[in-house]
Protein backbone atom coordinates (compact mmCIF):
# COMPACT_ATOMS: atom_id res chain seq x y z
CA UNK A 1 0.00 0.00 0.00
CA UNK A 2 1.27 2.98 -1.26
CA UNK A 3 1.59 6.82 0.77
CA UNK A 4 -1.69 7.69 -1.45
CA UNK A 5 -3.84 5.33 0.00
CA UNK A 6 -3.06 5.51 3.64
CA UNK A 7 -3.54 8.90 3.15
CA UNK A 8 -7.05 8.24 1.32
CA UNK A 9 -8.15 6.06 4.34
CA UNK A 10 -6.87 8.12 7.15
CA UNK A 11 -8.99 10.52 5.70
CA UNK A 12 -12.30 8.30 5.21
CA UNK A 13 -12.02 8.09 9.20
CA UNK A 14 -11.42 11.50 10.14
CA UNK A 15 -14.14 12.47 7.96
CA UNK A 16 -16.75 9.49 9.44
CA UNK A 17 -15.53 8.72 12.67
CA UNK A 18 -14.72 12.71 13.80
CA UNK A 19 -16.37 15.42 11.32
CA UNK A 20 -19.60 13.31 11.27
CA UNK A 21 -20.20 12.85 14.82
CA UNK A 22 -19.37 16.62 15.40
CA UNK A 23 -21.94 17.21 13.15
CA UNK A 24 -24.45 14.84 14.22
CA UNK A 25 -24.19 16.19 17.54
CA UNK A 26 -24.77 19.56 17.08
CA UNK A 27 -27.64 18.63 14.99
CA UNK A 28 -29.17 16.59 17.68
CA UNK A 29 -29.03 19.88 19.78
CA UNK A 30 -30.68 22.20 16.86
CA UNK A 31 -34.38 21.97 16.85
CA UNK A 32 -34.61 22.73 13.29
CA UNK A 33 -31.95 20.06 12.34
CA UNK A 34 -33.01 17.85 14.83
CA UNK A 35 -35.70 15.78 12.36
CA UNK A 36 -33.15 15.86 9.74
CA UNK A 37 -30.23 13.98 12.45
CA UNK A 38 -32.90 11.48 13.64
CA UNK A 39 -33.10 10.34 9.41
CA UNK A 40 -29.47 10.86 8.69
CA UNK A 41 -27.99 8.93 11.66
CA UNK A 42 -29.18 5.88 10.92
CA UNK A 43 -27.19 5.76 7.49
CA UNK A 44 -24.26 7.40 9.43
CA UNK A 45 -24.15 4.08 11.94
CA UNK A 46 -23.34 1.93 8.78
CA UNK A 47 -19.60 3.57 9.16
CA UNK A 48 -17.84 1.83 12.04
CA UNK A 49 -15.80 4.84 12.73
CA UNK A 50 -18.79 6.52 13.24
CA UNK A 51 -20.25 4.59 16.07
CA UNK A 52 -16.83 4.15 17.36
CA UNK A 53 -16.59 8.26 17.84
CA UNK A 54 -20.67 8.61 19.11
CA UNK A 55 -19.69 5.32 21.32
CA UNK A 56 -16.66 7.45 23.34
CA UNK A 57 -18.97 10.60 23.15
CA UNK A 58 -21.50 8.77 24.99
CA UNK A 59 -19.00 7.49 27.50
CA UNK A 60 -17.78 10.50 28.36
CA UNK A 61 -21.55 12.29 29.24
CA UNK A 62 -21.88 9.44 31.26
CA UNK A 63 -18.94 9.96 33.16
CA UNK A 64 -19.75 14.04 33.24
CA UNK A 65 -23.54 12.43 34.59
CA UNK A 66 -22.02 11.04 37.23
CA UNK A 67 -19.62 13.40 39.11
CA UNK A 68 -22.42 15.46 39.23
CA UNK A 69 -24.73 12.95 41.16
CA UNK A 70 -26.68 12.41 38.26
CA UNK A 71 -28.01 8.28 38.31
CA UNK A 72 -26.85 6.91 35.06
CA UNK A 73 -27.44 3.63 32.79
CA UNK A 74 -25.39 0.82 32.67
CA UNK A 75 -21.98 1.80 29.58
CA UNK A 76 -23.76 -1.17 27.79
CA UNK A 77 -27.18 -0.10 27.78
CA UNK A 78 -28.88 -0.09 24.05
CA UNK A 79 -29.22 4.04 24.75
CA UNK A 80 -25.90 4.91 26.06
CA UNK A 81 -23.68 3.46 23.42
CA UNK A 82 -25.54 4.55 20.98
CA UNK A 83 -27.97 7.39 22.07
CA UNK A 84 -28.64 10.05 19.55
CA UNK A 85 -26.87 13.60 20.86
CA UNK A 86 -30.84 15.09 21.20
CA UNK A 87 -32.20 11.88 23.28
CA UNK A 88 -29.08 12.68 25.83
CA UNK A 89 -28.98 16.46 25.76
CA UNK A 90 -33.25 16.12 25.92
CA UNK A 91 -33.04 13.88 29.00
CA UNK A 92 -30.31 15.35 30.30
CA UNK A 93 -32.18 18.81 30.87
CA UNK A 94 -35.57 16.85 32.13
CA UNK A 95 -33.10 15.06 34.43
CA UNK A 96 -31.49 18.66 35.58
CA UNK A 97 -27.56 18.73 35.85
CA UNK A 98 -27.66 18.38 39.70
CA UNK A 99 -31.01 16.52 39.68
CA UNK A 100 -30.80 12.98 41.19
CA UNK A 101 -33.90 11.38 39.12
CA UNK A 102 -32.39 8.16 36.94
CA UNK A 103 -32.18 8.22 33.23
CA UNK A 104 -35.09 6.37 31.75
CA UNK A 105 -34.74 4.52 28.36
CA UNK A 106 -36.76 5.96 25.43
CA UNK A 107 -40.15 6.37 25.72
CA UNK A 108 -40.05 5.94 29.24
CA UNK A 109 -39.12 2.28 29.18
CA UNK A 110 -35.90 0.94 30.95
CA UNK A 111 -33.12 0.54 28.87
CA UNK A 112 -32.32 -2.69 26.84
CA UNK A 113 -28.33 -4.17 27.94
CA UNK A 114 -26.40 -4.34 24.48
CA UNK A 115 -25.24 -1.31 22.97
CA UNK A 116 -26.33 0.00 19.48
CA UNK A 117 -23.21 1.21 18.24
CA UNK A 118 -21.54 -2.13 19.67
CA UNK A 119 -24.28 -4.14 17.87
CA UNK A 120 -24.66 -2.23 15.11
CA UNK A 121 -20.05 -2.40 14.98
CA UNK A 122 -20.15 -6.21 15.51
CA UNK A 123 -22.78 -7.33 12.75
CA UNK A 124 -20.45 -4.77 10.31
CA UNK A 125 -17.29 -6.52 11.27
CA UNK A 126 -18.85 -10.29 9.93
CA UNK A 127 -20.25 -8.11 7.11
CA UNK A 128 -17.15 -6.58 6.04
CA UNK A 129 -15.31 -9.64 6.43
CA UNK A 130 -17.64 -11.67 4.26
CA UNK A 131 -17.51 -8.84 1.71
CA UNK A 132 -13.57 -9.04 1.78
CA UNK A 133 -13.53 -12.59 1.29
CA UNK A 134 -15.84 -12.50 -1.57
CA UNK A 135 -14.14 -9.86 -3.35
CA UNK A 136 -10.71 -11.25 -2.96
CA UNK A 137 -11.80 -14.94 -4.24
CA UNK A 138 -15.31 -15.57 -5.20
CA UNK A 139 -15.68 -12.71 -7.34
CA UNK A 140 -11.58 -11.58 -8.23
CA UNK A 141 -11.59 -12.44 -11.69
CA UNK A 142 -15.48 -13.14 -13.20
CA UNK A 143 -16.82 -9.93 -11.54
CA UNK A 144 -13.69 -7.83 -13.28
CA UNK A 145 -14.17 -9.56 -16.37
CA UNK A 146 -17.98 -8.60 -16.28
CA UNK A 147 -17.33 -5.12 -15.42
CA UNK A 148 -14.26 -4.38 -18.19
CA UNK A 149 -16.92 -6.83 -20.81
CA UNK A 150 -19.56 -4.14 -19.94
CA UNK A 151 -17.35 -0.96 -20.52
CA UNK A 152 -15.99 -2.19 -23.97
CA UNK A 153 -19.24 -2.84 -24.98
CA UNK A 154 -20.13 1.15 -24.02
CA UNK A 155 -17.02 2.51 -25.08
CA UNK A 156 -16.43 0.71 -28.39
CA UNK A 157 -14.37 -2.21 -29.08
CA UNK A 158 -11.28 -3.64 -27.08
CA UNK A 159 -9.76 -2.40 -30.41
CA UNK A 160 -10.48 1.19 -29.84
CA UNK A 161 -10.73 0.93 -26.20
CA UNK A 162 -7.06 -0.48 -25.57
CA UNK A 163 -5.30 -0.18 -28.99
CA UNK A 164 -4.39 -3.09 -32.03
CA UNK A 165 -4.51 -6.44 -30.33
CA UNK A 166 -0.77 -7.30 -31.36
CA UNK A 167 1.46 -4.12 -31.13
CA UNK A 168 4.58 -4.29 -32.72
CA UNK A 169 7.41 -2.85 -34.59
CA UNK A 170 6.94 -1.32 -37.90
CA UNK A 171 9.85 -1.65 -40.60
CA UNK A 172 10.74 1.21 -43.43
CA UNK A 173 7.96 0.57 -45.65
CA UNK A 174 5.09 0.76 -42.69
CA UNK A 175 4.78 -3.42 -41.76
CA UNK A 176 4.37 -4.68 -38.57
CA UNK A 177 7.71 -6.83 -38.06
CA UNK A 178 8.50 -9.15 -35.09
CA UNK A 179 11.20 -10.98 -34.15
CA UNK A 180 11.86 -14.62 -35.50
CA UNK A 181 12.64 -16.45 -32.45
CA UNK A 182 9.23 -14.53 -30.43
CA UNK A 183 7.22 -15.06 -33.67
CA UNK A 184 8.25 -18.74 -33.73
CA UNK A 185 7.69 -19.06 -29.51
CA UNK A 186 3.72 -17.18 -30.19
CA UNK A 187 2.77 -19.93 -32.75
CA UNK A 188 4.32 -22.64 -30.60
CA UNK A 189 1.82 -21.35 -27.66
CA UNK A 190 -0.85 -20.73 -30.27
CA UNK A 191 -0.82 -24.66 -31.33
CA UNK A 192 -0.08 -25.91 -27.24
CA UNK A 193 -3.07 -27.79 -26.14
CA UNK A 194 -4.54 -25.77 -22.85
CA UNK A 195 -4.53 -28.84 -20.88
CA UNK A 196 -1.07 -30.44 -22.33
CA UNK A 197 0.52 -31.26 -18.37
CA UNK A 198 4.31 -30.70 -20.28
CA UNK A 199 3.93 -27.04 -19.76
CA UNK A 200 3.88 -25.61 -16.55
CA UNK A 201 3.31 -22.11 -17.53
CA UNK A 202 1.50 -20.89 -21.02
CA UNK A 203 1.31 -17.08 -21.03
CA UNK A 204 -1.07 -16.08 -24.18
CA UNK A 205 -1.29 -13.04 -25.59
CA UNK A 206 -1.22 -11.21 -22.06
CA UNK A 207 -1.63 -7.31 -21.69
CA UNK A 208 -2.12 -5.07 -19.14
CA UNK A 209 -2.69 -1.36 -19.86
CA UNK A 210 -3.19 1.35 -16.88
CA UNK A 211 -4.81 4.94 -16.85
CA UNK A 212 -7.87 5.99 -18.04
CA UNK A 213 -10.04 3.84 -20.93
CA UNK A 214 -11.00 7.31 -22.89
CA UNK A 215 -7.89 9.30 -22.40
CA UNK A 216 -5.41 7.68 -24.82
CA UNK A 217 -2.85 10.33 -23.10
CA UNK A 218 -2.87 8.93 -19.57
CA UNK A 219 -2.98 5.12 -21.06
CA UNK A 220 0.45 3.56 -20.18
CA UNK A 221 1.00 -0.09 -22.03
CA UNK A 222 2.40 -1.73 -19.53
CA UNK A 223 3.25 -5.19 -21.40
CA UNK A 224 2.46 -5.87 -25.09
CA UNK A 225 0.44 -9.08 -25.55
CA UNK A 226 2.84 -11.16 -24.40
CA UNK A 227 3.01 -15.34 -25.79
CA UNK A 228 4.97 -17.36 -24.38
CA UNK A 229 5.92 -21.45 -22.79
CA UNK A 230 7.72 -22.44 -19.86
CA UNK A 231 8.24 -26.06 -19.75
CA UNK A 232 8.29 -28.30 -17.02
CA UNK A 233 11.78 -28.21 -14.59
CA UNK A 234 12.95 -25.22 -16.53
CA UNK A 235 14.30 -22.00 -15.39
CA UNK A 236 13.48 -19.21 -17.70
CA UNK A 237 15.22 -15.70 -17.00
CA UNK A 238 12.99 -12.48 -17.43
CA UNK A 239 15.62 -10.12 -18.54
CA UNK A 240 14.70 -6.12 -18.78
CA UNK A 241 15.80 -2.71 -17.74
CA UNK A 242 13.41 -1.02 -14.91
CA UNK A 243 9.77 -0.13 -16.30
CA UNK A 244 10.05 -2.98 -18.97
CA UNK A 245 7.02 -5.10 -17.69
CA UNK A 246 8.40 -7.69 -15.97
CA UNK A 247 7.38 -6.90 -12.63
CA UNK A 248 3.72 -6.53 -13.82
CA UNK A 249 4.23 -9.90 -15.99
CA UNK A 250 5.00 -11.83 -12.63
CA UNK A 251 1.85 -9.76 -10.84
CA UNK A 252 -0.48 -10.58 -13.61
CA UNK A 253 1.07 -14.55 -13.21
CA UNK A 254 0.40 -14.37 -9.40
CA UNK A 255 -2.92 -12.63 -9.41
CA UNK A 256 -1.75 -9.44 -7.70
CA UNK A 257 -2.90 -7.38 -10.77
CA UNK A 258 -5.74 -8.03 -13.07
CA UNK A 259 -5.07 -8.42 -16.88
CA UNK A 260 -6.37 -6.23 -19.28
CA UNK A 261 -6.67 -9.03 -21.62
CA UNK A 262 -5.10 -12.44 -23.20
CA UNK A 263 -4.82 -14.89 -20.10
CA UNK A 264 -2.02 -17.40 -18.49
CA UNK A 265 -2.19 -20.34 -17.77
CA UNK A 266 -0.15 -22.11 -14.71
CA UNK A 267 -0.41 -25.87 -14.09
CA UNK A 268 -3.44 -25.71 -16.63
CA UNK A 269 -5.49 -23.21 -14.10
CA UNK A 270 -6.46 -20.29 -15.29
CA UNK A 271 -5.17 -16.94 -13.60
CA UNK A 272 -8.13 -15.12 -14.87
CA UNK A 273 -10.90 -17.48 -13.77
CA UNK A 274 -9.00 -20.47 -11.25
CA UNK A 275 -6.91 -17.79 -9.51
CA UNK A 276 -7.11 -19.91 -6.16
CA UNK A 277 -5.50 -22.90 -7.85
CA UNK A 278 -3.16 -20.80 -9.40
CA UNK A 279 -1.77 -19.39 -6.52
CA UNK A 280 -1.76 -23.11 -4.72
CA UNK A 281 0.53 -23.92 -7.03
CA UNK A 282 3.44 -21.13 -7.28
CA UNK A 283 5.70 -19.38 -4.66
CA UNK A 284 6.68 -16.10 -5.31
CA UNK A 285 9.48 -13.87 -3.79
CA UNK A 286 8.35 -10.13 -4.69
CA UNK A 287 10.69 -7.39 -5.91
CA UNK A 288 11.09 -5.74 -2.15
CA UNK A 289 13.81 -4.19 -0.20
CA UNK A 290 13.43 -5.89 3.05
CA UNK A 291 17.02 -4.07 4.38
CA UNK A 292 17.36 -1.96 7.11
CA UNK A 293 18.42 1.48 5.11
CA UNK A 294 21.08 2.72 8.19
CA UNK A 295 22.83 -0.37 8.57
CA UNK A 296 25.54 -2.02 5.47
CA UNK A 297 25.12 -5.48 4.35
CA UNK A 298 27.52 -6.44 6.72
CA UNK A 299 25.69 -5.23 10.22
CA UNK A 300 22.86 -6.82 8.81
CA UNK A 301 23.94 -10.39 8.83
CA UNK A 302 25.76 -9.08 12.07
CA UNK A 303 22.56 -8.59 13.42
CA UNK A 304 20.16 -11.61 12.46
CA UNK A 305 23.12 -14.00 13.35
CA UNK A 306 22.77 -12.67 16.72
CA UNK A 307 19.25 -13.23 16.82
CA UNK A 308 19.31 -16.38 15.58
CA UNK A 309 21.03 -17.57 18.63
CA UNK A 310 25.02 -17.50 16.99
CA UNK A 311 27.28 -16.58 19.59
CA UNK A 312 28.84 -13.67 19.79
CA UNK A 313 32.72 -14.36 19.42
CA UNK A 314 31.57 -16.31 16.16
CA UNK A 315 29.55 -13.52 14.53
CA UNK A 316 32.46 -11.74 12.74
CA UNK A 317 33.51 -15.74 11.56
CA UNK A 318 30.56 -16.32 10.05
CA UNK A 319 29.27 -13.35 8.67
CA UNK A 320 32.43 -13.33 6.45
CA UNK A 321 32.18 -16.72 5.29
CA UNK A 322 28.29 -16.39 4.79
CA UNK A 323 29.14 -13.39 2.29
CA UNK A 324 31.65 -15.45 0.53
CA UNK A 325 29.55 -18.25 -0.18
CA UNK A 326 25.89 -16.78 -0.10
CA UNK A 327 25.80 -16.36 -3.79
CA UNK A 328 26.97 -19.72 -5.08
CA UNK A 329 25.01 -21.32 -1.79
CA UNK A 330 21.60 -19.72 -3.54
CA UNK A 331 22.44 -20.92 -7.13
CA UNK A 332 22.80 -24.57 -6.27
CA UNK A 333 19.51 -23.85 -4.15
CA UNK A 334 17.90 -22.81 -7.26
CA UNK A 335 19.40 -25.26 -9.31
CA UNK A 336 18.55 -28.22 -6.60
CA UNK A 337 14.32 -27.70 -7.29
CA UNK A 338 14.21 -28.40 -10.75
CA UNK A 339 12.58 -31.70 -10.43
CA UNK A 340 8.71 -31.30 -11.63
CA UNK A 341 8.97 -27.51 -11.13
CA UNK A 342 9.71 -24.06 -13.44
CA UNK A 343 11.31 -21.39 -11.91
CA UNK A 344 11.18 -17.30 -13.35
CA UNK A 345 13.81 -15.74 -12.54
CA UNK A 346 14.57 -11.85 -12.60
CA UNK A 347 17.49 -10.28 -12.20
CA UNK A 348 20.01 -7.54 -13.40
CA UNK A 349 23.06 -10.10 -13.20
CA UNK A 350 23.73 -11.28 -16.49
CA UNK A 351 26.19 -14.17 -14.82
CA UNK A 352 23.59 -14.89 -12.54
CA UNK A 353 21.28 -15.84 -15.41
CA UNK A 354 23.59 -16.98 -17.46
CA UNK A 355 24.73 -19.72 -14.52
CA UNK A 356 21.02 -21.21 -13.90
CA UNK A 357 18.90 -20.10 -17.02
CA UNK A 358 18.13 -22.37 -19.95
CA UNK A 359 16.15 -20.13 -22.02
CA UNK A 360 16.32 -16.48 -21.60
CA UNK A 361 13.42 -13.83 -22.50
CA UNK A 362 14.45 -10.15 -23.07
CA UNK A 363 11.77 -7.56 -22.21
CA UNK A 364 11.80 -3.46 -23.73
CA UNK A 365 8.96 -1.11 -23.17
CA UNK A 366 6.76 -4.17 -22.24
CA UNK A 367 7.34 -6.05 -25.36
CA UNK A 368 9.25 -9.53 -25.56
CA UNK A 369 12.63 -8.08 -27.66
CA UNK A 370 14.09 -11.93 -27.90
CA UNK A 371 13.97 -15.38 -26.38
CA UNK A 372 16.41 -18.07 -26.55
CA UNK A 373 18.88 -20.17 -24.68
CA UNK A 374 21.61 -17.16 -23.53
CA UNK A 375 24.13 -19.38 -26.01
CA UNK A 376 21.76 -18.71 -29.29
CA UNK A 377 21.13 -15.09 -27.76
CA UNK A 378 24.78 -14.81 -28.17
CA UNK A 379 25.34 -16.50 -31.25
CA UNK A 380 22.61 -14.42 -32.93
CA UNK A 381 22.75 -10.62 -31.36
CA UNK A 382 26.70 -10.83 -30.33
CA UNK A 383 28.62 -8.13 -31.64
CA UNK A 384 31.58 -10.11 -32.30
CA UNK A 385 33.99 -12.01 -30.20
CA UNK A 386 36.42 -10.61 -28.00
CA UNK A 387 40.41 -10.88 -28.55
CA UNK A 388 42.40 -9.64 -25.66
CA UNK A 389 46.33 -10.11 -25.93
CA UNK A 390 49.37 -9.25 -23.37
CA UNK A 391 52.36 -8.43 -24.85
CA UNK A 392 55.87 -8.59 -23.54
CA UNK A 393 57.58 -6.41 -25.90
CA UNK A 394 55.94 -3.25 -26.80
CA UNK A 395 57.96 -2.82 -29.99
CA UNK A 396 55.48 -6.00 -31.27
CA UNK A 397 52.27 -4.45 -30.90
CA UNK A 398 52.28 -2.69 -34.41
CA UNK A 399 53.11 -6.59 -36.09
CA UNK A 400 50.40 -8.12 -34.08
CA UNK A 401 47.96 -5.28 -34.67
CA UNK A 402 48.73 -5.69 -38.43
CA UNK A 403 48.56 -9.09 -38.12
CA UNK A 404 44.85 -9.54 -36.83
CA UNK A 405 43.49 -6.84 -39.31
CA UNK A 406 44.98 -8.38 -42.44
CA UNK A 407 43.95 -12.47 -41.01
CA UNK A 408 40.44 -11.57 -39.81
CA UNK A 409 38.23 -9.33 -42.23
CA UNK A 410 36.43 -6.85 -40.58
CA UNK A 411 38.53 -6.67 -36.98
CA UNK A 412 38.40 -3.56 -35.14
CA UNK A 413 41.22 -2.10 -32.66
CA UNK A 414 39.30 -1.59 -29.20
CA UNK A 415 41.91 -0.91 -26.59
CA UNK A 416 45.94 -0.37 -26.84
CA UNK A 417 47.34 0.62 -23.47
CA UNK A 418 50.43 -0.69 -20.99
CA UNK A 419 50.89 -3.68 -23.37
CA UNK A 420 47.28 -4.91 -23.21
CA UNK A 421 45.68 -4.81 -27.07
CA UNK A 422 41.87 -5.86 -27.22
CA UNK A 423 40.23 -6.20 -30.74
CA UNK A 424 36.83 -7.24 -31.67
CA UNK A 425 36.48 -10.04 -34.39
CA UNK A 426 33.26 -10.57 -36.55
CA UNK A 427 31.16 -13.14 -35.81
CA UNK A 428 30.56 -13.50 -39.54
CA UNK A 429 32.98 -16.04 -42.08
CA UNK A 430 35.20 -16.77 -38.54
CA UNK A 431 36.74 -20.20 -37.90
CA UNK A 432 37.63 -20.84 -34.30
CA UNK A 433 40.49 -23.59 -35.65
CA UNK A 434 41.62 -20.72 -38.40
CA UNK A 435 41.92 -18.64 -35.45
CA UNK A 436 43.83 -20.25 -32.51
CA UNK A 437 45.68 -21.76 -35.27
CA UNK A 438 46.97 -18.39 -36.50
CA UNK A 439 47.24 -16.85 -32.61
CA UNK A 440 49.39 -19.92 -31.90
CA UNK A 441 51.86 -19.36 -34.51
CA UNK A 442 52.06 -15.45 -33.72
CA UNK A 443 52.70 -16.67 -29.86
CA UNK A 444 56.39 -17.71 -30.84
CA UNK A 445 56.65 -14.67 -33.29
CA UNK A 446 55.79 -12.06 -31.82
CA UNK A 447 56.34 -12.89 -28.41
CA UNK A 448 53.14 -11.88 -26.29
CA UNK A 449 52.42 -13.41 -22.92
CA UNK A 450 48.56 -14.85 -22.95
CA UNK A 451 45.88 -13.95 -25.01
CA UNK A 452 42.53 -14.99 -24.83
CA UNK A 453 39.34 -15.02 -27.65
CA UNK A 454 35.73 -15.54 -26.04
CA UNK A 455 32.38 -14.84 -27.12
CA UNK A 456 30.20 -12.01 -26.96
CA UNK A 457 28.64 -12.06 -23.05
CA UNK A 458 25.02 -11.84 -22.25
CA UNK A 459 25.68 -8.67 -21.50
CA UNK A 460 26.50 -7.24 -24.24
CA UNK A 461 23.75 -8.96 -25.96
CA UNK A 462 21.38 -7.49 -23.58
CA UNK A 463 22.36 -3.57 -23.40
CA UNK A 464 22.54 -3.50 -27.73
CA UNK A 465 18.84 -4.67 -27.53
CA UNK A 466 17.46 -2.37 -24.94
CA UNK A 467 19.54 0.22 -26.00
CA UNK A 468 18.29 -0.31 -29.53
CA UNK A 469 14.26 -0.20 -28.56
CA UNK A 470 15.01 2.69 -26.23
CA UNK A 471 15.99 4.49 -29.77
CA UNK A 472 13.44 3.27 -31.66
CA UNK A 473 10.85 3.98 -28.96
CA UNK A 474 12.84 7.75 -28.67
CA UNK A 475 12.44 8.07 -32.87
CA UNK A 476 8.54 6.84 -32.45
CA UNK A 477 7.69 9.59 -30.45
Amino acid sequence: MGGAERVSIAGVHFVSGFILVITSFVMGGIEDTAAWNEMLVHYYRLLPPFCLGESLIQLSAQQLKALVGVTVESSFSWDVLGERPASSLSSTRRAGLLGSCPIRGRHGLPPVDGGRNLTYMSCEAAAFFILTLLLEHALHGTLLEQVASAAASRLGSMRSLFGDYVSLERDSHGEEVEDVDVDEERRRVEQLDPLSTSQAVTIRRLRKVYGAAGSTSARKVAVHNLSYAIGKREHFGLLGHNGAGKTTTLAMLTGDTVPTSGDALVCQHSVRKQLREVQRNIGYCPQVDPLLGLLTGHEQLAMFARLKGVPAAQVQSEVTATLKRARRAMWDTIQATTEGLAIILTTHSMEECEALCTRVGIMANGRLSCIGSPQHLRQRFGTGYRLEVRMSKREEQAALSELVRSTFAGAQSQEDHMGRMVFSLPLTDLSLSKAFRVLEDARSRHAFEDYSLSQPTLEQVFVSLTNKDHDSVQGGE
